[in-house]
C-alpha cells in the first residue's frame, strides 16, 4: 500500500481526479478502520460515503497543520456516525438496489484502474452491465439529484429541464467529453453536480473550451426541444 503522504504529494502538485482516486485508494485503511468501528464495514452506501468523504478531506487538508494525512482523514471521517444515524432513520433500501449500487462501484472503480479516468454514464453502463435507467434510479437513492440546471454557464441564455427528451438523446449523440460535460455541469445521470473549475481539470479543458462546448451542447438540446415540441 502507498505511503498516504507520498501520494499526496503527488496530487497536490497536480491535481487532477486520476490522482485524486489514488490518494483515496492509499487511505483505503484508515477509511476500513473508520467504517469498522461504526459496525459498517459492509455497507456499500456507507462504504461509498467514506470515500467522498476522505476525498474532501484530501481537498481541506493543510500539511502545516502538524498532523498525518492519515490522522487528518480519520478525524474528518468522524462523520460517518451520523451518516449512519441519517442511514438508519431513512426508508429501508432494498437489497438488490445496496448490491447493484456496490456493483456499480466496483465497475466504476475497475473502469479507472483500467483507462486511468472515470467512465461516461454509456461508458459505465457497457461496463458493468448495468443499465442506464437502473444506474439513475441507483444513483438518485443515494444522493439528491437537481430537477434543473443550467447547460450554458454564466453568460448564456441556454438552460434544459434535468430529465428531458431532448437532453437523453444529445447526451446518447455526443462523444465522451461533451457527454462528462452534460453529466457534471446537470447531474445528468445521477452524477452529482461539479464546479467548472473542477470539470475543466478532470477534462483537461481550459475555461474558453469549455465554455464553448457547453454553449454548444445547450443550443442543440434546445435546438432539439424545440423540434419535438414542434411535432407534438
Amino acid at each position: 500500500m502507498d505511503n498516504p503522504d507520498s501520494v499526496y504529494q503527488d496530487w497536490a502538485a497536480a491535481p487532477d481526479s486520476t490522482k485524486l482516486n489514488s490518494v483515496v485508494r492509499s487511505l483505503a485503511p484508515v477509511i476500513h478502520h473508520s467504517l469498522s468501528s461504526i459496525g459498517a464495514h459492509d455497507d456499500p452506501v456507507l462504504q461509498t460515503k467514506a470515500k467522498v468523504f476522505a476525498a474532501k478531506a484530501i481537498k481541506k487538508y493543510d500539511p502545516a497543520c502538524g498532523a498525518s494525512l492519515a490522522t487528518w482523514t480519520s478525524s474528518q471521517l468522524q462523520q460517518l456516525r451520523r451518516a449512519k444515524r441519517e442511514t438508519q432513520s431513512a426508508v429501508d433500501i432494498p437489497d438488490r438496489t445496496k448490491i447493484d449500487a456496490y456493483k456499480l462501484h466496483q465497475a466504476e472503480q475497475s473502469f479507472m484502474d483500467e483507462h486511468d479516468r472515470e467512465p461516461d454514464l454509456l461508458e459505465l453502463a457497457d461496463f458493468s452491465s448495468i443499465p442506464v435507467k437502473r444506474i439513475q434510479k441507483i444513483r438518485s437513492t443515494f444522493r439528491p439529484v437537481p430537477s434543473e440546471a443550467g447547460i450554458g454557464g454564466a453568460g448564456t441564455q441556454h438552460e434544459t429541464t434535468y430529465d428531458s427528451e431532448a437532453l437523453q438523446y444529445v447526451h446518447q449523440d455526443s462523444d465522451h467529453i461533451d457527454r462528462r460535460i452534460l453529466e457534471l455541469k446537470t447531474g445528468y445521470g445521477g452524477h452529482p453536480e461539479t464546479s467548472p473549475q473542477e470539470i475543466g481539470r478532470m477534462l483537461k479543458l481550459t475555461p474558453s473550451q469549455l465554455s464553448r462546448r457547453s454553449t454548444r451542447i445547450a443550443v442543440k438540446i434546445n435546438e432539439l426541444e424545440e423540434a419535438l415540441r414542434s411535432s407534438t
